[in-house]
């Protein structure tokens, strides 16, 4: 037996990193969960910095702030809560913008896309004559049915009337005819003076226009153009 046989031997590396790992096993997790706790941390010390995105649930939030959270009534938020020009089409539901929503005179030209607006979107009456251009109308603007026709004529003795009904037009259906419009007929340019010229429909689609002579001689009137505009009086 040698002297050093009393004392015991140095631990091999391969010991020594068993211990080590057998000492983390037993006593690291409950030596690492004892390092940091709510205790520890300083009031107010933890910032957006330290919190991973997305990471915050529903049961992290304070049961009486998630409630006030949620609690976005109608009417809750008004237009001073919106910075201007945050709110795009997407962020509205399709038809949750009513007139009744908007203030009066808030929608401007410059909000409305040229040419986004039709028929539909304006209420009855919603266009007054100030927001028309002068002389912008058309006949077809005004009327139900314009155009123009022409129609034969032979020679009126003075003081003398002569008729002529003109073949059937476009645009009127058995159910939307001429048989109660107002018809206004206008010569084309060089139509002799002192004539008196009315018109009035003929059945439901032909116009009847005569021509009465207060010349003083003989009109050799022949074929003749007219531009005529019909304007619906009874709703037909």
């Amino acid at each position: 037996m040698s002297w050093f046989s009393g004392f015991p031997r140095r631990p091999s590396p391969a010991t020594a990193l068993a211990a080590v790992a057998l000492f983390v096993a037993l006593g690291g997790p409950a030596w690492a969960g004892q390092l940091v706790n709510g205790k520890r941390i300083k009031p107010n010390t933890v910032t957006t910095k330290q919190i991973k995105d997305h990471s915050i649930g529903e049961r992290d939030v304070d049961r009486a702030l998630l409630a006030r959270l949620l609690a976005v009534v109608d009417g809750s938020v008004t237009g001073s809560s919106v910075a201007d020009g945050s709110l795009g089409a997407s962020d509205l539901a399709p038809g949750s913008i009513d007139g009744d929503r908007i203030a009066p005179g808030a929608v401007g030209s410059s909000a409305v896309t040229d040419g986004g607006l039709s028929a539909r979107d304006l209420a009855a009456g919603a266009i007054e004559t100030d927001a028309i251009g002068d002389g912008s109308l058309r006949g077809a603007d005004v009327g139900r049915f314009s155009g123009t026709i022409e129609l034969p004529f032979g020679a009126i003795q003075n003081g003398k009337c002569a008729s002529s009904t003109s073949a059937s037009i476009s645009g009127p259906t058995p159910t939307e005819n001429l048989s109660d419009d107002a018809i206004a007929v206008t010569p084309r340019a060089g139509f002799p003076a002192s004539t008196v010229i009315t018109a009035e429909p003929a059945g439901a689609n032909q116009i009847e226009v005569t021509i009465c002579n207060l010349s003083g001689a003989e009109l050799t009137a022949g074929n003749r153009k007219f531009n005529y505009l019909t304007i619906d009086i009874e709703g037909n």
